[in-house]
């Protein structure tokens, strides 16, 4: 057997799905399924049990994911063994929400790639909770969230900023002021929500919650950017980070409402597996993550 093979293993396992496997690894479905053949042959026992369309972990297949998940994290460790910082190369995989990957992590990338060419990136977008889970599947190496402070024993945790939210709306919309006694009763009201497992979408939910907010009316977006352009176009009142909100207010197509609480924030934060080997590149990009974004306004 070899990298490959584990590799397929691997993700079979976390992922629980040889489809989402393949997809995940760029492979064809025939190509995971002759990587897992060629391990059963060589152990000469199965390390899947097929149920249908189901599949479960053998005896044997759980003491050949501990050894693969070590021997991988060994095979990470030889690939990034370099002569100096100038020789940093290897991967490195980051996980982000959108809003912080636009706004915060693009000008880090710049300066990253500018510095060390050699090491190639895979980023990609998800909410916060999924980008904790790629974590600790060992799919992410770092992951940098927007959401209120995190604190999970296993992860390790950096607060680079603290974003303001703010309440905004189209100069043309016509809604109750949120914070008098008669919040949002109008069958008129409409919020415009992130997606259902966004973090920002559970804190504005919460907020009208504690507030006694009854809402009659909502949209619901999976983009940053659509949601802004909704709110500039007059379809209702949202809440954003000021960081996302920033260039609308200051171009008068959108503007802030007086009468919300002013302290409602969120963190952004980069966060990374406390057990996680850290390779050169992941240390060199932490190193300048912190020194070139931590605390910036």
């Amino acid at each position: 057997m070899d990298i490959k093979q584990l590799q397929t293993f691997k993700t079979i396992v976390e992922l629980n799905s040889f489809t989402k496997a393949a997809s995940r690894l760029g492979y064809a479905q025939s190509s995971i399924t002759a990587h897992i053949q060629m391990i059963e042959d060589e152990l000469a026992t199965p390390v899947f049990e097929r149920l249908g369309k189901t599949i479960a972990v053998t005896s044997a297949g759980k003491q050949l994911y501990d050894y693969t998940v070590e021997l991988l994290n060994t095979y990470s460790k030889i690939k990034s063994i370099s002569g100096g910082s100038q020789d940093v190369k290897g991967d490195l995989r980051l996980g982000s929400s959108e809003t912080f990957t636009v706004y915060r992590l693009g000008s880090i990338l710049f300066k990253f790639k500018e510095k060390f060419p050699n090491v190639n990136i895979t980023l990609i977008n998800d909410n916060c909770e999924q980008l904790k889970k790629r974590l600790f599947t060992g799919e992410l190496d770092i992951a940098f969230t927007l959401e209120p402070k995190v604190n999970e024993h296993d992860l390790e945790v950096k607060i680079l900023t603290e974003e303001p939210l703010v309440f905004v709306k189209s100069h043309n919309y016509k809604s109750l002021n949120i914070g008098n006694e008669e919040r949002c009763k109008s069958k008129e009201e409409c919020m415009i929500f992130t997606e259902k497992n966004c973090s920002l979408r559970k804190f504005f939910e919460s907020y009208l919650d504690r507030n006694n907010i009854a809402v009659k009316s909502t949209l619901v977006f999976s983009s940053m950017e659509t949601i802004k352009q909704c709110v500039a176009s007059g379809l209702g009142i949202s809440l954003l980070p000021l960081v996302s909100a920033r260039s609308l207010i200051e171009d008068n197509k959108v503007m802030v409402m007086d009468d919300y609480d002013m302290n409602l924030k969120l963190y952004g934060q980069m966060v990374y597996h406390k057990d996680k080997w850290i390779s050169p590149a992941m240390r060199e990009f932490i190193n300048l993550t912190i020194e070139h974004l931590m605390f910036e306004d």
